[in-house]
């Protein structure tokens, strides 16, 4: 039980444990660092007080149509409010707890801050729209000093066949 403990402690990402009303019961020093909030706040909240409304209806979704029928969710990616009002994004994975008569009595959810991740990916996309509008314009330049070209070597070629006379 002790090495579970460490794990638990001890992981970088946040566990957290609710009924099945959202309410939170049980939490690693991980997510209560995540979210900033004391653990006598956190025990007075729930995860839906934490998420922001946009994706009440999509996570009351997923806990129907995924933890419920099949005790676990997909990881899922939504955001979470800190204490301070920052609102970041999150990975997580459900899971759902059964009484001992098989009855669901909450959720373990295995929470993830991907924020530098979203910052990375952000700056790579940023880079690929560069890219591709220096493609495009390194293209347009290319089809214009290859039209020039032409223009020129037909222009030559006029010339070349207007002044000189063939020897017979």
């Amino acid at each position: 039980r002790k090495k579970y403990r460490e794990l638990y402690e001890g992981s970088q990402d946040g566990f957290v444990r609710t009924d099945m009303e959202g309410h939170i019961k049980e939490f690693n020093q991980a997510y209560k660092e995540m979210l900033g909030y004391s653990k006598e706040e956190l025990l007075r909240l729930t995860y839906i007080d934490l998420t922001p409304t946009k994706w009440h209806a999509m996570e009351a979704n997923i806990v129907k149509e995924q933890v419920l029928p099949k005790g676990y969710s997909m990881v899922y990616e939504k955001e979470y409010i800190k204490k301070d009002g920052t609102i970041f994004p999150i990975s997580l994975r459900i899971y759902l707890i059964k009484d001992t008569n098989g009855h669901p009595s909450g959720m373990w959810a295995f929470v993830r801050d991907i924020t530098k991740r979203k910052e990375m990916e952000d700056a790579l996309r940023r880079t690929r729209d560069e890219l591709e509008i220096r493609v495009q314009e390194r293209t347009a330049e290319l089809a214009k000093a290859y039209k020039e070209l032409e223009e020129q070597s037909k222009i030559l070629e006029g010339f070349f066949t207007s002044t000189i006379t063939p020897l017979v």
